[in-house]
């Protein structure tokens, strides 16, 4: 049977449904004592099953859910496709850039490594829950790049899944919707313009960013004919790239053009 916690108002002005998902009975414990004592309205599970059945029954805010025993996040994917919009935060049993960055591809709004302090806990759950709205998908076969970007843009508080080709990016926004694109074009398979073609097909308002190192008047030409209204030219610094998509965002959220724009591209420089 699942544990509630008492409901209180929290620091960001309403109550938080979170559903905790932790095997360790005394984590278990100490995790929801802790939300509880911040406003969170908690539920607790041992159970991956009873957690993603109240899931599918009742709405929640909050996710926080393990790594599984073979470090797969099986529980913390269908659990946001159950519940699209849902924060989650992945709890990893040691640290490393792998289990991050997979953890941020499967839509991670953040990670807590073990052992868990309650002033981590904490702070990536307040994080968690002050994030931004806006959702991004991150398209790119370079896995570098990719979990660079996953990372600055869930720093600039953007909720981000990423995908390593066109054919996988499809696959995750029919799962769930996404407001903003980021895209390579050159990858293997579909490029990044047919990619975008593709999830317009059935998110017509996803705005887009294309990533080049090329350039040419006829390639941004066609990307500006299918709706893309960004471009940042390779190399690019980290920061460029905050600032592109920060552009991105204020015009989507502003109702801007979605075909044809004045493209602005970024000052070329080096990744970092």
């Amino acid at each position: 049977m699942p544990c509630v916690g008492d409901a209180r108002w929290c620091a960001v002005g309403k109550e938080i449904r979170t559903v905790l998902c932790i095997r360790d009975a005394a984590l278990l414990s100490r995790s929801a004592r802790i939300l509880g004592s911040e406003g969170h309205r908690v539920t607790s599970f041992s159970d991956p099953a009873e957690a993603l059945a109240l899931l599918r029954t009742e709405p929640a805010d909050l996710f926080l859910t393990e790594v599984g025993q073979d470090g797969e996040l099986d529980e913390f994917v269908r659990a946001c496709a159950l519940a699209p919009g849902l924060r989650g935060i992945v709890l990893a049993p040691h640290s490393g850039r792998e289990v991050v960055a997979r953890a941020l591809e499967a839509g991670a709004d953040g990670v807590l490594i073990e052992p868990i302090t309650p002033e981590a806990l904490l702070a990536t759950v307040r994080q968690a829950v002050q994030r931004r709205d806006e959702s991004v998908l991150v398209v790119d076969d370079d896995p570098i790049i990719r979990n660079l970007a996953l990372e600055v843009l869930g720093e600039e508080g953007y909720r981000v899944v990423g995908a390593g080709s066109g054919e996988e990016a499809v696959r995750a926004a029919r799962r769930q919707p996404f407001d903003l694109a980021v895209l390579d074009w050159n990858m293997p398979g579909m490029n990044g313009i047919e990619t975008f073609r593709a999830l317009r097909g059935f998110r017509p308002a996803l705005a887009g960013l294309m990533i080049t190192g090329y350039g040419s008047p006829d390639l941004l030409e066609r990307a500006r004919d299918e709706g893309i209204t960004e471009f940042l030219m390779k190399p690019f610094t980290l920061q460029s790239l905050a600032e592109a998509v920060g552009r991105l965002s204020a015009a989507h959220a502003a109702g801007g053009p979605t075909a044809r724009p004045q493209s602005r591209a970024a000052t070329p420089s080096r990744l970092r």
